[in-house]
């Protein structure tokens, strides 16, 4: 069995009051590696009591329950703090992504309710899930990154990321490729894309444009995530060792996600590292950092 991960202490559930979940205080809990609830005694000792514990409620009764009664947003953030605590972690993101509470507030039910700071970042880099970066102007919410499913589908990927964010809807990479004909053998177009990302979506009308100047481009990338909240979309291209974390002399695409004040530096997510396709570099995650110079370097073409 894999370390299960404690999500919440019950003395920060103790002190919430309007929706009662346990009768016993010193009980936490544990998933285990196939996702059952497991409680512990103060020990350590798994818990066997048999009517100490109210059952649990399921994703879809406390989605109903929120949707069926009128609470005020301070019963919601409680009713949302108790609940969770007592799902998987997959459904407790879906879960507050689906309120309509503000980003701060669901940052907050993040770090503060479900876990310390540490077993964050670990869960949201297993997950390759990016949340508001406090040091980075950063688009808003939460950015998935997902892996590409072929060594040819780095572009299928980012729209799947880009629209996931735009829509909730997550499309297929497969049905992605298929509309920009890639193949086996080929890779898709920027230009292409642009038509076939703004069918998908009508959130953001994306323009392409070729490489042309640092600033324009941190312009452009400033405006995507300051602005109008959406990922910019790059393709890049480094043939030579040293350019960039890897080598890719066939192209790669690549969003961006945060951009900082002074427009020196961005933070990718990159569908390549966290797939089985992944190529050996010290990266340990999907979103890394890097100078927007470094990026202009290798630029070849972006969606914004």
């Amino acid at each position: 069995m894999k370390k299960s991960i404690v999500v919440l202490l019950m003395s920060i559930i103790a002190s919430l009051n309007t929706f009662p979940i346990l009768a016993q205080s010193d009980i936490r809990f544990v998933y285990s590696q196939d996702g059952v609830l497991l409680p512990l005694n103060t020990n350590g000792s798994i818990y066997v009591g048999g009517n100490d514990i109210t059952p649990v409620n399921s994703k879809d009764e406390i989605t109903r329950y929120m949707r069926d009664n009128s609470l005020t947003l301070s019963e919601k953030l409680t009713y949302i703090k108790e609940q969770i605590a007592f799902i998987p972690p997959t459904e407790q993101h879906q879960i507050i992504q689906a309120t309509d509470l503000s980003d701060v507030e669901k940052s907050l039910l993040y770090t503060e309710c479900m876990y310390t700071p540490e077993q964050y970042s670990s869960i949201m880099q297993k997950f390759h899930t990016s949340v508001y970066n406090t040091s980075m102007i950063s688009l808003p919410g939460i950015f998935t990154c997902y892996a590409q499913e072929k060594w040819n589908y780095c572009m299928p990927a980012v729209t799947q990321s880009t629209v996931d964010y735009l829509t909730g809807s997550i499309l297929s990479q497969s049905s992605i490729a298929s509309d920009l004909q890639i193949t086996d053998f080929t890779m898709g177009h920027m230009s292409d894309l642009q038509e076939c990302i703004n069918g998908y979506q009508s959130e953001r009308y994306y323009i392409y444009r070729e490489k042309y100047s640092l600033t324009v481009f941190t312009s452009c990338v400033n405006y995507d995530i300051d602005t109008v909240h959406c990922p910019t979309i790059v393709n890049i291209y480094a043939p030579e060792t040293g350019q960039w974390y890897y080598r890719t002399d066939i192209g790669h695409a690549l969003n961006i996600n945060a951009i900082s004040a002074s427009g020196a530096e961005t933070q990718i997510a990159d569908p390549l590292i966290n797939s089985d396709f992944a190529p050996e570099t010290d990266l340990d995650s999907c979103f890394y950092g890097c100078s927007t110079s470094t990026l202009y370097a290798i630029l070849v073409d972006f969606l914004y």
